[in-house]
């Protein structure tokens, strides 16, 4: 799979995922998504796939996590480190545990992408759990951080830093599973320079949602092998594991 529709593929999961927006936002997010999907594949098969697997996705959770214990005990917790870390060690668990609810969605956005579901899932159940280790580690505090004013200006700015260092067609057109030490070499050079612009922001919290995302996915290429980012993995990615 191209690594431009990798990260445009978890782009589409982000949103799917964790977006709390208006109804009419959201069906502008997923009429682009629609189109992205026919540009993509050739075909809206994956866009109407996806839409069926949504709500079975959130039936799915429903079983594996007590949303409505959940909000019982949030209106209860305080912000003292004793109390996040009972609540966290008690639903970290289940949250855990509903990451194989995706597993319908991601075999969608896989379709909607044109690749094999085969190779593709496993990186996005991997990206899946990277995003609830990011959640629950610490206590939860990187939901704390996400609370503050600076955040949510550091996200617009992490979301054009992305744009602004992207990679190019070369890196684009290689399979992910295939790149070679010029590729990798792109690749860490694209980190760094969105650690470079988002490090200008107030809200170190942000970076960590691009840094477990980028570090789950590049697990799955050969980039640890060259010497440019062997920094890279033994700080970040083995620790993510």
């Amino acid at each position: 799979m191209s690594g431009s529709r990798l990260f445009a593929a978890i782009a589409v999961i982000a949103f799917i995922s964790v977006v709390r927006a208006a109804p009419q936002e959201i069906i502008e997010a997923l009429l682009r998504y629609k189109q992205q999907c026919i540009d993509l594949s050739g075909s809206d098969e994956g866009y109407t796939q996806t839409l069926v697997a949504i709500p079975e996705m959130k039936i799915c959770i429903l079983n594996k996590v007590d949303v409505l214990e959940i909000q019982q005990d949030v209106t209860s917790i305080s912000e003292s480190k004793s109390d996040r870390k009972m609540f966290f060690d008690k639903y970290c668990p289940q949250f855990n545990e509903s990451v194989s609810c995706f597993d319908d969605l991601f075999e969608s956005v896989a379709k909607c992408i044109g690749e094999d579901s085969d190779q593709i899932v496993p990186v996005f159940r991997d990206v899946a759990y990277g995003v609830v280790e990011l959640i629950c580690e610490n206590d939860g505090q990187f939901l704390l951080d996400a609370q503050k004013p600076e955040f949510k200006d550091c996200l617009v700015q992490l979301r054009e830093s992305v744009q602004e260092c992207r990679l190019t067609n070369m890196t684009h057109s290689v399979s992910l599973i295939h790149y070679g030490e010029e590729q990798c070499r792109e690749v860490e050079t694209s980190r760094e320079c969105v650690k470079q612009k988002v490090d200008e922001c107030n809200a170190p919290a942000v970076y960590n949602i691009f840094e477990i995302l980028f570090n789950r996915i590049m697990k799955w290429t050969n980039c640890h092998q060259y010497n440019k980012v062997v920094e890279l993995y033994n700080n970040n990615v083995d620790g993510a594991n």
